[in-house]
């Protein structure tokens, strides 16, 4: 084969190119469409990146998605950890949501539900507070029976037909 030699000024145009492949480092200048893209290692993009297409997939034996937020805290991130999906705080080290494969649903802090809202086989572990009225409808015993903590004593019970008993120590 013949060797090519260029000096300081020059462009080459080439149809078509042979070769290795062993690049050191490739420079494009300009709009540039590529096929059949693989990368092994970082990639870094400076500005948007635009995906067209049904799909995005992150594959991994933890694969998450980070949104930091350059100008305010906190960031977060979209986690897939042994099949439980989770919104992560990471500002302040905690998960903020998670979703077990089950499908049971963890929130760290309060839930805060505006509007009306239909709630099934609601239990409640810890203190209730009730701002305004509470109405309770389709009892499915004789009576409504307010209890302590423990269930062993009762301080009021509220029976059909409108009788009312209330206990005190």
């Amino acid at each position: 084969g013949s060797n090519i030699q260029l000096g300081n000024a020059g462009v080459i145009t080439a149809t078509t190119f042979k070769g290795d492949g062993d690049f050191v480092d490739v420079d494009v200048d300009g709009h540039t469409n590529l096929d059949n893209v693989s990368i092994a290692g970082i990639t870094t993009i400076s500005g948007n990146l635009y995906a067209e297409g049904n799909s995005i997939e992150i594959k991994g034996t933890m694969p998450y998605l980070a949104l930091t937020d350059t100008n305010s805290n906190p960031d977060y991130s979209l986690f897939n950890s042994n099949g439980v999906f989770s919104i992560y705080d990471g500002t302040n080290s905690a998960n903020r949501l998670t979703i077990s494969s089950s499908g049971n649903v963890g929130i760290l802090q309060d839930l805060d539900v505006d509007g009306h809202t239909n709630l099934d086989n609601v239990s409640v572990a810890g203190v209730t507070t009730f701002v305004n009225a509470i109405s309770v409808s389709d009892i499915r015993s004789d009576a409504l029976t307010l209890k302590n903590a423990s269930g062993g004593a009762s301080y009021a019970t509220f029976s059909n037909g409108g009788a009312a008993v209330l206990n005190w120590n």
